[in-house]
């Protein structure tokens, strides 16, 4: 399902930010290998060697990923729009305005999130099930709400921010949103 075309917003995916996002992750690799195989002879020990090894296996996850986003024929992972906010990395369909409670926003470690805050039921009930929503749970349980970044679009995580807000705001007038 789909929002409708009138005054919808999206977001693409950015192939020259993907492929730099694709290309510190394999950066990420090599030096996560360096590290488990001592490649450096720094003698670090069995716990660097450690945390080596799962930083290839967190890099080369994450770096598939990227991958597999750039081989997706469709471009379009966000809409917001006036029926609801969709982002198809987390959620299967659209979110309507009427679920979500409020539109924040959060930053943790220079990434910026906008958080769609909605109740336990809610965002259970439009989060997808598959692995890659994982974060987007993890997000949702600390939050209280959807979680989405615009790493690798091709638009501002200013522009969802208001957007977001523009639309909420238009939905439901009498909310209270930071």
């Amino acid at each position: 399902m789909e929002l409708p075309d009138n005054d919808v917003v999206e977001w693409r995916r950015s192939i020259p930010r993907t492929l730099l996002i694709l290309l510190l992750g394999m950066v990420m690799v090599a030096v996560s290998a360096a590290i488990a195989f001592d490649w450096l002879r720094t003698g670090l020990g069995i716990l660097a060697t450690i945390v080596g090894w799962l930083g290839m296996v967190l890099f080369s996850v994450a770096s598939l990923g990227w991958v597999w986003q750039l081989t997706r024929k469709d471009s379009v992972v966000i809409q917001v729009g006036p029926l609801g906010f969709h982002d198809r990395r987390v959620s299967a369909e659209p979110i309507p305005w009427d679920s979500v409670d409020g539109v924040t926003t959060h930053t943790n470690q220079r990434q910026r999130f906008l958080i769609l805050q909605m109740a336990p039921e809610v965002w259970r009930r439009y989060l997808h099930s598959r692995p890659f929503s994982f974060l987007s749970r993890i997000t949702a349980m600390s939050h209280g709400g959807v979680g989405v970044s615009t790493n690798g679009l091709d638009r501002s995580f200013d522009e969802l921010v208001a957007t977001a807000n523009k639309w909420h705001h238009s939905a439901r007038p009498n909310s209270t949103d930071s």
